[in-house]
């Protein structure tokens, strides 16, 4: 989906698209037509590039999405803006409505989209943003367990609230949406997925998989395509919010977000701002500034923000020192940021358990929070159970079948001597947790570029790999913002 995940500090796992198709591509093997498989190859190109088209999975970097208007992808992450799944989201508190300019009488909380409540909101925005009309404000407390507005917190102690009725993500353990509401989340983005899918069969097909004679499954290309895309739209989520986070906090408290995606952008919102405010400089909807903060000029602040800007994603708690930026302890770290943190380390680093990655000592990530539902089809494909797997879990089973199955092909080709021994390449195609990043592996695999490099599709061939924007990731926040498509 479209990050939305991203949003909320949870930590998620995400399906491995691994196929093992590719066991079965070599064509000198199976002696297959060339001329069929030209043809074969050709349509199933046209019908990727037709994917590409999908509001759902334009994503800024793609090559397939160049020559698209800037407007129509978000600012400060890159992702596209007319998806059924579209969330903008501040990472900020935002006042609705002041009284006397000292008391907010009315805040949105963070990660709680303003633009939901819009005629023009997103189905996403929209299914957000009435749970949230129906539950804001109301806190139920039972010791460091809280229910607040939309979601399930909780803390080391007391409300998860500050003085100013404001989500205190300093004294943060959990903080999740409510399961009836992730439930719609979640059925949301699964029948985006299926409307994807379903563009890519052909039309007859379309009305099989709608009647009662049973389904058909799309090509393994297009599953893949769209678990690469939307996998890299997760991350820039991800990225973005953890840099607009880190900017938002003393003594910046830049308000950044997908109308002002840099620290230049906040500067002119500030001088355009016709209404005066108290403490400090800030945009009317923010709160007020923290004193540390107006202890500084704007200068500075934008000095320091433009720093903060640069740290790249898997830094540390980075904290202002002096006029410069240095790393901090994780144990310090708002829960927010290091959520998103952790969240981005198992994305780029397949296999990692999230509790190996630095957090705050108090807090166990429990394996819930990063086990996957899967369904598990019985032999014949009929059938099937659910199962909780991790991403490691996925990562074992993967190479434990290419095992079996190199053994299998080195003892068939012993019994055939016309049959080529490729079980050593079959075994080099494990992948070892932490080699690789889940927007790499999600996406196609080399065997299926490679059949498709004659047909001219983007990042198929081997020449393009520099600029194959799911093997050359962004590094910082900066790095995402949009100002025009190449």
């Amino acid at each position: 989906m479209r990050g939305f995940w991203g949003t909320y500090p949870a930590v998620r796992a995400f399906y491995l698209g691994i196929a093992l198709t590719v066991l079965f591509t070599h064509s000198s093997v199976w002696g297959r037509d060339a001329s069929s498989d030209d043809v074969a190859n050709a349509r199933l190109a046209y019908k990727l590039k037709q994917l590409s088209k999908s509001l759902d999975l334009r994503e800024g970097r793609y090559e397939d999405s160049a020559g698209d208007e800037p407007k129509n992808f978000n600012r400060n992450d890159g992702n596209t803006y007319l998806s059924n799944t579209t969330y903008h989201s501040y990472v900020w508190d935002y006042c609705q409505q002041w009284v006397g300019n000292q008391r907010c009488n009315e805040w949105i909380p963070a990660f709680v989209s303003k633009h939901g409540q819009n005629s023009d909101r997103s189905p996403l925005e929209a299914v957000v943003w009435d749970d949230f009309q129906q539950n804001k404000g109301q806190l139920q407390q039972n010791g460091n367990n809280s229910q607040y507005a939309i979601w399930d917190i909780t803390t080391r102690g007391g409300s998860p609230l500050d003085r100013f009725g404001r989500i205190d993500d300093t004294n943060i353990t959990n903080w999740k949406i409510k399961p009836q509401l992730e439930q719609k989340i979640e059925q949301l983005g699964e029948r985006t997925a299926q409307r994807n899918i379903d563009a890519t069969m052909d039309p007859n097909v379309q009305a099989k998989a709608g009647s009662a004679g049973g389904e058909e499954l799309t090509s393994m290309e297009s599953l893949r395509f769209m678990a690469e895309r939307w996998t890299k739209m997760y991350r820039n989520r991800l990225l973005a919010n953890l840099g607009e986070e880190r900017v938002a906090r003393k003594p910046i408290e830049f308000a950044l977000g997908e109308n002002r995606p840099t620290c230049d952008s906040y500067l002119d919102a500030l001088r355009q701002q016709q209404q005066a405010t108290t403490g400090g400089r800030r945009l009317t909807a923010q709160g007020q500034l923290e004193m540390e903060t107006r202890t500084k000029q704007l200068e500075q602040r934008y000095n320091l923000c433009v720093q903060m800007r640069q740290q790249a994603g898997s830094q540390v708690n980075p904290q202002v020192v002096g006029n410069g930026i240095q790393a901090g302890s994780p144990d310090t770290e708002r829960g927010a940021e290091w959520r998103n943190r952790v969240n981005l380390a198992v994305v780029d680093s397949a296999g990692t358990n999230p509790n190996d990655v630095p957090h705050p000592s108090d807090v166990q990530i429990a394996k819930s929070e990063y086990t996957t539902n899967l369904k598990q089809y019985e032999a014949g494909g009929l059938n099937y159970k659910t199962v909780g797997k991790t991403n490691l879990d996925q990562l074992n089973g993967y190479n434990s079948v290419l095992t079996t199955a190199a053994e299998g092909v080195k003892a068939a080709a012993a019994r055939n001597p016309f049959m080529a021994d490729y079980s050593t390449d079959v075994v080099n195609r494990q992948i070892q947790p932490g080699t690789r990043g889940l927007v790499d592996i999600n996406g196609m695999t080399d065997s299926m570029k490679e059949n498709l490099a004659a047909t001219g599709l983007p990042r198929t061939a081997p020449a393009d790999v520099k600029k194959d924007p799911a093997k050359n990731l962004e590094s910082t926040p900066g790095e995402l913002v949009v100002t025009k498509i190449q």
